[in-house]
């Protein structure tokens, strides 16, 4: 069953998204490789508790083992407010390598389209339930609700597989970046209302 996510879910959600996001070849160049797993931990509590679950908008399994985060139109960017709550989170994520996941998400931020629009901050399955299709229920509310408003959507994929997963929901491949000196790509995806 799929549900808001809530405050009580934060641990939980945050540790199946450190699973899935185990091979991910963006956050794997991003961040330090010692204590990788504590770190992505750190990250996805920071962004679930300072950005996500304020929106009322981040969709999560009964056992938290999938969660889609989304940003409403107008708020794709963290508010001043926001990052400042991030920085903790921010510090024990990336460590050294901080000015490189600045520069490097500084660039997403330039390729960002400037219509209205639902953002999906991140989504993520615990690898032992991949497959199952989870990750489309609970992309699912707000897809509906895009549609249902006539609203469109956008991501960036971090895994070029990822891509047909998106496809199969509407999404488009409308360009790709490269992380500089020498990161993996992104991938950019738009979705009109359907």
């Amino acid at each position: 069953m799929v549900r808001l996510a809530i405050e009580a879910d934060v641990r939980r959600m945050s540790l199946s998204l450190a699973r899935a996001f185990d091979d991910d070849p963006v956050w794997r160049w991003l961040i330090p490789a010692d204590g990788y797993a504590d770190r992505m931990m750190s990250f996805g509590q920071g962004l679930l508790r300072h950005i996500a679950l304020g929106y009322e908008a981040t969709y999560t399994t009964d056992d938290c083992v999938s969660t889609a985060m989304w940003a409403p139109p107008g708020h794709w960017e963290a508010s001043a407010e926001q990052a400042a709550a991030l920085v903790p989170a921010f510090n024990t994520c990336f460590g050294a390598n901080l000015e490189k996941f600045q520069e490097g998400f500084g660039l997403v931020g330039t390729k960002h389209p400037h219509e209205p629009h639902w953002y999906l901050i991140g989504i993520g399955t615990h690898p032992d339930w991949q497959g199952q299709g989870l990750a489309s229920s609970v992309m699912k509310p707000i897809l509906e609700r895009c549609d249902t408003e006539g609203v469109p959507a956008y991501l960036e994929a971090t895994k070029e597989r990822n891509v047909r997963f998106y496809q199969h929901h509407g999404f488009e491949l409308t360009g790709t970046m490269d992380f500089p000196g020498g990161g993996p790509k992104m991938y950019l995806m738009w979705r009109e209302p359907q």
